[in-house]
């Protein structure tokens, strides 16, 4: 497996590091930047030549659409909204001289000035035009990233296409999906995060213990832009850790056996919640109250917190039924679906989130560990292929595909609360301001 994000990023990072340690100018670092902007560049462009001179008809013509859909509404800058202050971060470098000028809670954040030196020759009437550019550049990066990953799970090309494509109509809260965030530090932390993610899902890291350099490298180009994505590494690499040693051990366990040692394990948990709960709420003081029942668990559930609601929506629900019934059918991709939201419900992890999450509402954003639009593309993957080898009349074979895709266009494609398709805020083009 190859470290795209990691050989990519990795160089300039640590340029950064190195000119933060010894207060080297910002102005060299810009222009040290430039000679790796010339090797990249000349990188995509190998790429793309391989890309367009081999590849398969369709593959061509999905990513290009998929390249001009990011690329025709341009960068999401609406006053006011989070993408100016993105905006004002990258362009605010242009005003200091050292690393350690810039505000604290920016300076760890290594992406801002990635853009800026891409960014910052520009005049300032074509600023925003090119963030369009910058915008659509991690829109796409970050679909390939998770192509990627369906891809060693053995995802059929078409059906990781349909994947790419719920994620973009899905992923995100509220209207606010991966255009929204695009200018911010938080693509290039996820990136890295996929990219992990990937190695894990393949073991590379097992078979071959030198490359856990590269898993240090990425955990450094996250906890460099975004801190939050460690969480996920932590959360998922843990818990494939488990379905990696339970998915052969239970297979040579009775199932009475199991179901009986399950029942104990979960009773002994809620107990342990409820403990927690009653014995230590400082663990607690930062949630909102009443956001944890009894047990120890976040109503993710509860409508009276809203921002969870507003995160799984609709689609998320659907998902994650179907990656309860059709478990069977992709076990990987369903578990991995099912996690982030089983450890708000897991009072020991809800308990760690607690403890060193700074506020209760952020705790909907663990629910971006997976995207939930997977265990919704499965479901209906597993519903077809069920009824392909269902004894059912002829017609119903026929006409069961269309309905399944009429039902999820239903659920992804309404903005509306509880639906929020994200799809819509996609293509926005905001008024001009007066």
């Amino acid at each position: 497996m190859k470290f795209y994000i990691t050989s990519i990023f990795g160089p300039y990072l640590a340029l950064y590091l190195i000119a933060w340690a010894l207060s080297i100018p910002l102005s060299f670092l810009f222009y040290a930047f430039q000679f790796l902007h010339l090797a990249f560049a000349l990188y995509i462009a190998k790429k793309l030549w391989g890309f367009f001179k081999n590849a398969p008809l369709g593959d061509k013509v999905f990513w290009s659409l998929l390249a001009l859909f990011f690329l025709l509404p341009g960068a999401y800058l609406e006053f006011p909204s989070d993408p100016w202050e993105h905006f004002r971060r990258i362009f605010r470098w242009q005003h200091l001289g050292y690393i350690s000028d810039y505000p604290v809670n920016c300076k760890a954040k290594f992406a801002y000035f990635w853009a800026y030196s891409l960014l910052g020759f520009a005049p300032i009437g074509w600023r925003i035009k090119l963030c369009g550019l910058y915008s659509a550049f991690w829109e796409i990066l970050l679909c390939l990233s998770l192509y990627r990953l369906l891809k060693l799970c053995k995802v059929p090309k078409r059906w990781a296409y349909i994947h790419i494509v719920a994620f973009i109509a899905t992923f995100g809260t509220n209207l606010f999906g991966i255009r929204y965030y695009a200018l911010a530090s938080t693509p290039l932390a996820y990136c890295a995060y996929l990219e992990l993610l990937s190695a894990l899902v393949a073991g590379v890291f097992k078979d071959n213990p030198k490359t856990l350099v590269w898993g240090v490298a990425l955990c450094t180009i996250i906890a460099f832009n975004h801190i939050q994505e460690l969480i996920f590494v932590a959360l998922m690499s843990s818990a494939l850790a488990a379905y990696s040693k339970l998915s052969v051990e239970i297979k040579k366990l009775n199932l009475q056996l199991v179901c009986a040692a399950f029942l104990i394990f979960t009773t002994s948990i809620l107990y342990f919640g409820m403990f927690l709960i009653h014995n230590y709420p400082n663990i607690y003081s930062n949630m909102i109250p009443g956001q944890l029942n009894r047990f120890g668990m976040f109503k993710i559930w509860d409508s009276s917190y809203g921002f969870y609601m507003e995160t799984i929506t609709v689609a998320g629900w659907v998902s994650l039924v179907c990656s309860t019934i059709f478990f069977e059918k992709s076990p990987l991709l369903f578990y991995m679906t099912l996690v982030p939201s089983l450890s708000l419900l897991f009072p020991i992890t809800a308990a760690i989130y607690a403890y060193f999450i700074p506020t209760g509402y952020l705790t909907y954003r663990i629910l971006y560990a997976f995207p939930l639009s997977v265990g919704l593309v499965e479901g209906i993957r597993a519903v077809l292929t069920i009824t392909r080898k269902a004894y059912i009349p002829h017609y119903l074979k026929a006409i069961i595909p269309s309905l399944a895709f009429i039902a999820a266009v239903l659920i992804v494609t309404p903005y509306s609360y509880p639906f929020r398709g994200k799809i819509f805020m996609q293509i926005y083009l905001p008024p001009k301001s007066k």
